[in-house]
């Protein structure tokens, strides 16, 4: 057995936990080894993409590369027709020979969240692969410009890459001037986790005339106490929620809370802010529209 399939054989297989906590978790894991593939020149452009994360498939399609995908993680779900490619693993397991019958010319992870073991074991199988950035905003605006080059699609790449910054930049220029507010935004409620500084969540907060009480926290999630959350005494509380507030619910047992005065819960479509791809923009602008109404709902709520 080779070394770099011996590597992969001690991945951990799929585990059972909460749609929520699966979300979430490769904001988690260890990071990969960095987006350090050469781009190839057009006659080598990639022909035949696995992603190894859900919202791979979203950035190749940004790219003018749709057609090129031909195996997903597990989640893969947008665009639609990504849900019907076959699914090689997910964060924490990979089938090593469906890849093979795959024969990927290029698999695509994830810098922030695919574990290194996983991708040092797949190049050493033989498999090219390439560590795509995506942590920010403007990192999801390069990964769509470096599968434009590794796919030689790089004209609608580089287009989609300017139109996703054009939008940005203009929800930027829609707070400037507007009245910030304390922002906390639960990602789970039992155990309470919240995005910290470096995670894209917090970013968009920030984008739109907010500040996520948590900023100061040196991580991408992490697990916080409720009297924590009290102390920092937010003025609108968020949450990933197609239900809108039902998981913020319990936040009004804690009636001092500005939040909480104000009737400043609110939930955020989960598909939109889930993923480090395409769709923060539309993200964004919900967040957006959302801190606009809280900061009617807060005048004197404190």
């Amino acid at each position: 057995m080779s070394r770099g399939r011996a590597l992969l054989d001690r991945v951990l297989r799929p585990v059972n936990a909460p749609t929520g906590v699966l979300l979430w978790m490769a904001f988690l894991l260890p990071g990969g080894c960095g987006a350090d593939t050469p781009v190839p020149p057009a006659a080598t452009a990639a022909q035949r993409i696995v992603g190894l994360a859900p919202h791979i498939a979203e950035i190749v399609y940004a790219a003018g590369a749709g057609d090129k995908v031909v195996g997903v993680s597990a989640y893969t779900d947008f665009p639609p027709e990504t849900a019907r490619l076959p699914v090689v693993g997910d964060a924490f397991g990979l089938d090593l020979e469906l890849l093979a019958l795959l024969q990927p010319d290029l698999i695509l992870a994830w810098r922030e969240g695919t574990p290194s073991n996983v991708i040092e074991g797949l190049r050493e199988a033989g498999f090219r692969v390439a560590s795509l950035p995506g942590l920010t905003l403007d990192e999801v605006a390069q990964a769509i410009e470096v599968v434009g080059r590794l796919t030689g699609t790089e004209p609608a790449a580089n287009r989609s890459a300017s139109e996703f910054r054009e939008r940005v930049r203009q929800h930027s220029i829609g707070a400037e001037g507007k009245r910030k507010l304390r922002v906390f935004y639960q990602i789970d409620e039992r155990p309470l986790y919240t995005v910290g500084g470096q995670h894209f969540i917090s970013e968009i907060i920030m984008l739109c005339g907010g500040e996520n009480i948590f900023a100061d926290l040196n991580l991408v999630a992490a697990q916080v106490a409720v009297e924590s959350v009290i102390e920092r005494d937010p003025q609108v509380i968020l949450a990933a929620d197609d239900r809108q507030i039902t998981h913020l619910e319990h936040w009004r047992d804690w009636p001092e809370l500005a939040a909480v005065r104000a009737n400043a819960l609110f939930g955020i479509t989960p598909a939109l802010v889930a993923r480090p791809g395409p769709r923060l923009v539309d993200a964004a602008a919900e967040i957006c529209d959302v801190l606009e109404t809280a900061r009617g709902n807060t005048e004197g709520a404190g």
